[in-house]
């Protein structure tokens, strides 16, 4: 699921505004990076440039850049799902979501260095979001009074959602006109009825969408709007399902969405905890309060395991040096000054030098999961030194 052997953690943009909104965020922030995987998606990009106010979108892009260094940033659904019929399309015997990369590097780069994010670009995904939201409403306002005159024609009680997906399941039910819909836009080779249905056995990504299809068809048009919990989710929300299977933990500050996706995790079987922001904050806390108390008494303990990384690494590093604060953003950090030997720092050997000397201080001191401290390395050679004189790199 990702390179850590950490729990993977997705957030809706809702659950992201209220931890850079929460008064103790910085606190929260340390804990999640030390305890999580934290994976960022498109989607979350795209809400957050669709913020009119540019000073609120940049403080939020601010929030998701202090995340990077913890996790990364896959691609939105419908890419996804396009490379995994791709995937299967053109070898459906051994396919294998879990080995399809999804990782989208652009968009890591746009948050780390918010290119091409303008006025522009915010209006014309706004744009974009209202039709895709007018479009998804209108689907199933349209269906509602087809379905309601159905119901009105028996004395039965309209189904629960188990026995309406039982139905929607038989051979020519409508859950399979869902899922070769979707199929057939992209897999061409393989297309036909047996290939659908083995895909979406296969696939947890694509059987999540489907099921989420089947919630917003139950909760629009067969319901009881009367009764019984609202799963009314809108369809952005709704395909936020495509990214359950890629992370052990989603969480959401919209109460609807939060409904509507246990019940796609649970109809899916899909190993994944669907939680609202307030109970992931509570649980959190008590995650991040012992990692900053340890951070406060430890310093010795930095200091010591700096001491065995520089013996480590001599005679290439001559020393280290290192300073506890804050980043650019306000985070937890601890910048690093190593200064390399003349030797060292030729360019035929410095890349392969400083390479070395990242790793080993990433696993050998793990500043984030040791003490909640986001690692920054500069380097500098002997000679460099020996030219500025800087105190802090004596």
């Amino acid at each position: 699921m990702s390179g850590s052997n950490k729990p993977v953690i997705v957030f809706d943009t809702s659950g992201l505004n209220n931890l850079f909104d929460d008064p103790e965020a910085k606190l929260l922030k340390i804990g999640l990076r030390s305890a999580y995987f934290v994976r960022q998606t498109e989607t979350n990009l795209s809400e957050i440039i669709n913020t009119t106010d540019t000073d609120e979108r940049h403080r939020l892009l601010d929030g998701c850049r202090s995340l990077l260094s913890a996790g990364d940033c896959i691609y939105p659904h419908h890419w996804i799902l396009q490379k995994l019929i791709e995937s299967y399309d053109g070898d459906p015997q051994g396919f294998d979501w879990q080995r399809i990369d999804v990782q989208f590097r652009q968009a890591e780069d746009m948050i780390a260095r918010e290119t091409s994010i303008d006025e522009v670009l915010s209006q014309q995904n706004r744009d974009h979001y209202k039709n895709t939201d007018r479009e998804f409403k209108s689907i199933y306002t349209d269906a509602r009074p087809h379905f309601d005159k159905i119901f009105e024609a028996t004395s039965d009680p309209r189904p629960t959602i188990p026995d309406l997906l039982e139905r929607f399941k038989q051979d020519d039910g409508v859950l399979w006109g869902f899922a070769e819909s979707i199929y057939k836009k992209v897999g061409k080779k393989s297309f036909n009825r047996k290939n659908v249905r083995d895909f979406y056995d296969k696939c947890p990504p694509f059987r999540a969408l489907i099921l989420s299809l089947f919630v917003a068809l139950y909760e629009r048009c067969v319901r009881d709007e009367r009764q019984g919990k609202s799963y009314r989710a809108g369809g952005v929300d709704l395909f936020y399902s495509a990214y359950l299977p890629y992370c052990n933990e989603f969480v959401t500050h919209d109460p609807k969405q939060l409904q509507a996706l246990q019940m796609v995790a649970h109809l899916a079987d899909l190993p994944v905890s669907v939680r609202s922001f307030d109970e992931f904050r509570k649980v959190l806390m008590l995650v991040s309060v012992p990692i900053v108390l340890k951070g406060v008494t430890n310093q010795a303990q930095i200091a010591a395991a700096i001491a065995q990384v520089e013996k480590m690494l001599a005679p290439d590093v001559v020393r280290i040096r290192y300073t506890v604060g804050t980043d650019w953003s306000g985070e937890e950090a601890v910048h690093f000054r190593i200064l390399l030997s003349d030797a060292a720092s030729k360019p035929r050997r410095l890349r392969e030098v400083t390479s070395r000397v990242s790793t080993v201080i990433y696993q050998q001191i793990d500043p984030l999961n040791s003490w909640g401290l986001v690692p920054y390395l500069r380097f500098r050679s002997q000679s460099e030194q020996a030219d500025l004189k800087e105190a802090a790199w004596a």
